[in-house]
């Protein structure tokens, strides 16, 4: 039988008991565990520009839609060996294309807040920088007349969510045409969405802080025309689960308070002094 680890959190003190009391039963929620990750980040930026934005060019007066890729893999490679991207079957320079890269992230500094790190031992009990979210009615808590009637004080629940953490995530979005005309309308196409919520199902403020132009013709190399355009997004991260603890938590309001009575049987008498008092 292997021995029970006692010391998983600290090295002097032994792991806190299981408290039974701040345990609720979850298995029957209808409510899912609030998460925005950086996944969620960056499909919600390629679907914005790839599917509400749409850029094009005109080309002999025909409409070309231009492609999005993740600047990841063989894409990355390429642009940081060449400066273009080739097609594998024909080895034809892509034009016109745009790829998008996550570039960094770093916390907004507007948005600061207090994160104390918890006792593991307190990891269940709420703090006070939560989130609590109250449903109106659930399975426990249903409307009826009875209720109404007799005056019966409903038993709340809440759901208590960790505040979220508000970062600011840069993205570089490149752009690639055969002329500087098909350059041109890209860009037209996209700036004027700058400063504007990006997203799906999740929205997310993007502004565009810059836009770097490319046009050179070396000796022996193809052509290259390109544009840089930086993306600042301000998004709100929130994890499923931290510190091996699920993120959502659940919790109910008393719902009857009982007052007891206490009686004195005796009272002790009170001696007094020589002038009675």
């Amino acid at each position: 039988m292997k021995p029970e680890l006692r010391k998983t959190y600290s090295t002097f003190t032994d792991n806190a008991l299981p408290q039974r009391e701040v345990q609720t039963r979850r298995d029957n929620d209808t409510i899912k565990t609030p998460a925005c990750t950086i996944y969620d980040v960056d499909y919600n930026i390629h679907w914005f520009i790839s599917q509400f934005i749409q850029p094009f060019i005109i080309d002999n007066d025909a409409r070309v839609d231009v492609p999005l890729y993740f600047a990841n893999g063989e894409f990355l490679s390429q642009i940081q060996k060449n400066g273009f991207i080739r097609e594998q079957s024909t080895g034809k320079i892509m034009t016109p294309v745009m790829t998008i890269r996550r570039a960094s992230m770093d916390d907004r500094e507007d948005y600061k807040h207090l994160d104390v790190n918890l006792n593991p031992a307190d990891i269940q009990k709420p703090s006070g920088n939560v989130i609590i979210h109250k449903p109106k009615y659930t399975n426990k808590n249903q409307y009826d007349r009875f209720s109404t009637q007799w005056a019966v004080k409903p038993s709340n629940e809440y759901y208590i969510s960790s505040i979220p953490e508000y970062v600011v995530i840069t993205y570089e979005l490149l752009v690639w045409a055969e002329y500087i005309e098909h350059l041109n309308q890209i860009i037209q196409q996209i700036q004027p969405k700058g400063g504007h919520a990006w997203g799906d199902t999740w929205k997310f403020v993007t502004y565009m802080r810059g836009f770097t132009f490319e046009d050179s013709i070396d000796a022996g190399t193809d052509r290259v025309v390109r544009a840089n355009v930086s993306l600042e997004v301000r998004a709100a991260l929130l994890a499923p689960d931290e510190t091996r603890a699920n993120n959502l938590t659940k919790a109910f309001s008393p719902k009857r308070v009982v007052f007891g009575s206490e009686v004195v049987n005796s009272i002790p008498e009170v001696k007094k002094g020589p002038n009675n008092q």
